[in-house]
């Protein structure tokens, strides 16, 4: 049986394989430098700052990666941990480079590096899912951790659009059940530290866009409501006058549930 110091080497291997990759993430020095040779020296030194301004986050990647990632690693048996798949890795590794100034979204990165290492949780781990991170804000991010803490996760909210018998189908409109999404999103979100909290709408339509959350009817519900009776040829007739209650489901999608799994919820050991 391999003792301690055997899987804290065997950990330590591995984050520094992990971290190695970010030395091939590319910043386009070949580039630069036959640009600044024909423009001169003020070129040379414009490019020299670029240059570094690439190669700082690179950096700053790498020092992130050695840091938390032994931490995550933790939390596995060493006899589950694998090197990632480089489909996850280096798109994640791109990820934390460009977002080194966000914390929350490196934090997602590292999450589904996390889970790709794990053998018993790498089949979650799916390519797309680095690349959802790199198009959602860090106030998306805080959302979609806030909605996944919910009692009745995978459900966000409900909504119940009533429709008269009679009195037509305006109140059903897509229009209108739009509205009432939005509301009921911003009231579940009310909490939330947000940067921009007059974004909620266009995060709501990002994350659909996404195909992170999704709507869904769950049925219609008829009621009567009231009864009259006429009489036609002298003969009593009776009407009913019927509300239906028609239902809809703000709900994390399958994409969505598995996006969670894999870079918001903590990996444990079981």
């Amino acid at each position: 049986m391999p003792n301690s110091t055997q899987e804290d080497t065997k950990v330590a291997d591995i984050v520094n394989a992990v971290a190695a990759l970010t030395q091939k993430i590319p910043i386009y020095q070949d580039a630069i430098q036959p640009a600044a040779q024909q423009l001169g020296e003020a070129l040379e030194t414009i490019s020299k700052s670029f240059n570094l301004l690439l190669l700082l986050p690179l950096k700053l990647t790498n020092s992130f990666i050695e840091e938390k990632l032994p931490e995550k690693l933790k939390k596995i048996p060493p006899d589950r941990i694998q090197l990632p798949d480089p489909s996850i890795a280096i798109p994640v590794l791109q990820g934390i480079n460009i977002n080194y100034n966000h914390e929350i979204l490196r934090e997602l990165f590292l999450e589904l590096l996390t889970t790709a290492m794990d053998k018993n949780k790498s089949s979650i781990a799916h390519p797309c899912l680095a690349e959802i991170i790199k198009q959602i804000s860090p106030d998306e991010a805080k959302i979609i951790k806030h909605l996944s803490l919910f009692d009745d996760y995978p459900n966000i909210c409900n909504i119940i659009i009533q429709e008269r018998e009679g009195y037509g189908a305006h109140t059903s409109s897509l229009d209108q059940l739009h509205k009432l999404i939005i509301s009921t999103f911003k009231k579940s979100c009310n909490d939330l530290e947000l940067e921009n909290k007059n974004n909620i709408e266009l995060y709501y339509e990002n994350l659909t866009r996404l195909k992170i959350i999704k709507i869904s009817s769950s049925g219609t519900k008829k009621e009567t409501i009231s009864t009259h009776t006429k009489y036609e040829q002298g003969k009593p007739v009776f009407t009913s006058i019927k509300n239906y209650n028609h239902r809809y489901l703000c709900i994390f999608s399958k994409l969505g549930e598995c996006f969670v799994d894999a870079c918001v919820l903590k990996n444990v050991s079981n």
